[in-house]
């Protein structure tokens, strides 16, 4: 049975949001522009999503683990998981995105901006590791067990 999204499906995302990043920022370069940097907002607000992805997975982790005898709505759980594969998605593509930004940008480090947009550059990928890395927590804390457990027999 299919676990959730896995290392293919963020190795794909992050692959083909890096070519796409490669081709708009080399055509942007010959056209005698400097890469601009992401932008702090950018990172912040990845790492905003990422606290928010963990903020809602952690009811659903209560409750799976049994911490709580509150009654719990399945739909909650479900959003829940839903909102922690997009975050994988996204984080996937960001970092795709940044990585290949930065890549085109040091072509250019004899220019002070160009250092600082690739530092940016840097720190935005970090921070869409950082909502990767919290999605797949989220998602595995939206599993119930190994299917064996429950009687279930999907493939």
């Amino acid at each position: 049975m299919r676990k959730g999204i896995g290392p293919r499906e963020i190795a794909l995302v992050a692959t083909v949001a890096g070519l796409v990043s490669l081709a708009v920022w080399s055509l942007w370069r010959r056209g005698g522009h400097l890469v601009p940097s992401p932008g702090w907002v950018a990172v912040a607000l990845l790492l905003v999503i990422a606290a928010l992805v963990v903020v809602v997975a952690w009811p659903v982790r209560s409750h799976v683990q049994g911490r709580t005898s509150r009654r719990f709505d399945p739909l909650r759980a479900a959003r829940a998981l839903q909102l922690a594969q997009a975050a994988v998605l996204t984080g996937a593509g960001a970092v795709g995105w940044f990585v290949a930004e930065l890549f085109v940008a040091t072509r250019d480090l004899a220019f002070a901006a160009a250092r600082r947009s690739s530092l940016a550059d840097v720190v935005a990928a970090l921070a869409s590791v950082v909502l990767v890395a919290a999605g797949l927590w989220a998602q595995s804390m939206c599993r119930l067990g190994d299917d064996k457990d429950r009687g279930d027999e999907h493939d």
